[in-house]
């Protein structure tokens, strides 16, 4: 067995979306970098706290954030969910990394893969849809690259659809009773391509096409296959 054998079968990361609403998380590092970490997190919900002897004004400026400026210590950590370590220091990088495994935490050090168990992942957001690549450290730059092309494919207009299926959902889960048929209703929704006429003709026409197909699907006679 050849090494390439050894990458091919090597563990891969298992890929989750974490609800970090309310959650406590530290961020070690008061830099570039530690604030475009702090912004992502803050857009997901979570309690910042960040720890660094040196930060920008624009942290400093974060009403979000609660403010340490100091050194990292290992107790920075007590009742953190996750801790993400963005500095240029490799010693403080370990010590973080060192303290968050010792207690079984999720630790992200910023472009240093060996000392991570978690990878934030190049990502295209869209509203609610959120499209995450990975190449697991082999390629950065080929997942700044599929990233670049996902958002020219996914344009803003997949959010304002989304939006509206989340409108409507509720509409198809009560009124289709029949589970087969209710799912029928989702794929067509899916498939029609509501949101081009979200962005060549708005969302009042995209709002008349979906209460067109579902009235199309979910209120026409019951088929023989559902007949008893």
């Amino acid at each position: 067995m050849n090494s390439h054998d050894d990458e091919i079968r090597r563990p891969v990361p298992y890929s989750i979306s974490v609800n970090l609403e309310k959650v406590p998380v530290l961020v070690v590092g008061g830099g570039m970098v530690a604030l475009r970490k702090i912004e992502s997190l803050i857009a997901s919900g979570a309690r910042v706290h960040v720890v660094s002897p040196h930060a920008l004004p624009e942290i400093e400026a974060l009403e979000e954030v609660q403010m340490t400026k100091r050194e990292f210590r290992a107790r920075d950590l007590d009742g953190k969910f996750l801790v993400v370590s963005a500095t240029n220091d490799r010693a403080v990088n370990e010590a973080v990394a060192k303290a968050a495994h010792k207690r079984s935490m999720l630790v992200n050090v910023v472009d240093v893969p060996d000392l991570c168990n978690f990878y934030v992942n190049s990502q295209v957001r869209r509203g609610d849809l959120v499209i995450s690549i990975s190449t697991g450290g082999a390629s950065p730059a080929l997942a700044k690259r599929i990233r670049k092309e996902l958002e020219r494919q996914y344009g803003e207009e997949y959010a304002g659809f989304l939006l509206l299926m989340r409108e409507y959902r509720p509409l198809v889960i009560r009124e289709v009773q029949h589970p087969e048929r209710r799912q029928k209703v989702f794929e067509r929704l899916a498939n029609a391509r509501i949101e081009k006429i979200y962005r060549e003709e708005g969302e009042a026409a995209a709002r008349k096409a979906i209460e067109n197909l579902i009235n199309e699907c979910a209120y026409a006679p019951e088929t023989a296959e559902h007949t008893p």
